[in-house]
């Protein structure tokens, strides 16, 4: 029994030891090997963090067998397994920043990220292509600060209501052009007047022209917010400016590019409806509580004249089963300044399944 406590003292005082086991040193910058303040330590097994100092020191408990994390901004992360070494120095190696790079269209000219002066903001091909929308307005949406998009009504096609930097104008709808940035398509400028149609006006509530452009075939989009808008653009870009530049072909090899969807819609909620006895209890007690009889007041065809017994759920008859989409689009590109051939095909199959 006394070696049984003497073994269990003796196991305890090995884990404190262990728990207590801590890493110092140093982290430097590899290009110079001047001490980086601020450096972010973290044990991989613990997500325990330090910070270094002001000459780049750190301590920070660990086990002999961790892994720690080194990372600061403009610096690419490096990891250090410990292996039992107490002091481990550190040299972080600078991170490739792409912000030379990029190039952004504001305008009659283009600018690089980090010289610009306004507030523009991009949006490119690969975001758009991650959203199954045929509006490229509504792949915009929630991704691009201080613009507001808002579809009028929920019929495919329907007008877009975007206002950039606020409203502007009195009027608030979707017809007021004091509200409507400039659109320009590859340096063209397009009308975004809402389509009025004499037969669907009161169902579409205008239509869109953008709806027509198939976002599969448009490189960027670029919304100019600040004073560069005014500057280039005047009066009219007083809204802020959408710069939607298309797909163009690249010099190089033919490729052939083949994008095949398919998708499945059907009507999530029905409206719940009387069906004909219900409808007739309901229309026999109007009458009784006015104290009249089918006829006396109005007349009642519903009740005399047409087939009470028959019952059918309109819903069903016009809604139908579910609406099954296919869309396949090969655009063609050659050796060329500009796409030569995009071919896009689309239908739509009812089923009562």
């Amino acid at each position: 029994m006394g070696m049984a406590v003497l073994l269990f003292i003796a196991l305890g005082k090995q884990g404190f030891a262990q728990e207590r086991f801590s890493v110092n040193g140093k982290v430097i910058s590899a290009a110079s090997g001047v001490a980086i303040e601020g450096a972010t330590v973290t044990n991989k097994r613990t997500r325990v963090h330090a910070i270094t100092d002001r000459v780049g020191e750190y301590r920070i408990p660990a086990r002999p067998d961790d892994v720690l994390s080194f990372s600061y901004v403009g610096y690419a992360t490096a990891e250090e397994h410990i292996n039992g070494r107490e002091q481990i120095i550190v040299a972080l190696d600078s991170a490739e920043s792409m912000l030379e790079e990029v190039e952004i269209n504001a305008g009659y000219y283009t600018v690089k990220d980090r010289e610009r002066t306004g507030s523009i903001s991009r949006i490119t091909a690969a975001e758009i292509g991650k959203q199954p929308v045929s509006n490229i307005l509504s792949a915009l949406r929630g991704r691009v600060p201080g613009v507001y998009i808002q579809q009028e009504s929920g019929v495919p096609g329907s007008a877009m209501q975007v206002k950039v930097r606020g409203q502007n104008s009195l009027r608030n709808t979707y017809q007021d052009n004091g509200n409507l940035p400039l659109y320009l398509i590859d340096g063209v400028p397009f009308p975004m007047e809402p389509l009025a149609s004499s037969n669907g006006a009161s169902i579409v509530n205008g239509g869109n022209p953008l709806h027509n452009i198939n976002p599969a075939d448009i490189e960027s989009v670029t919304i100019l917010k600040d004073a560069d808008a005014t500057a280039i653009y005047g009066s009219r870009g007083a809204n802020g400016v959408v710069l939607i530049t298309t797909k163009r072909g690249k010099k190089g090899d033919t490729s052939i590019d083949i994008n095949l969807s398919h998708g499945v819609s059907a009507v999530a909620n029905r409206m719940p409806l009387l069906n004909t006895d219900q409808y007739l209890a309901m229309r026999y007690e109007a009458l009784s509580n006015d104290g009249a009889v089918p006829g006396t007041l109005y007349p009642d065809h519903d009740l005399l004249v047409w087939d009470t017994t028959r019952y059918t759920d309109w819903q069903d008859e016009l809604i139908g089963g579910n609406a099954q989409m296919t869309t396949a689009r090969w655009p063609i590109s050659f050796t060329s300044s500009r796409l030569l051939s995009s071919e896009t095909a689309s239908y739509f199959v009812l089923s009562e399944n």
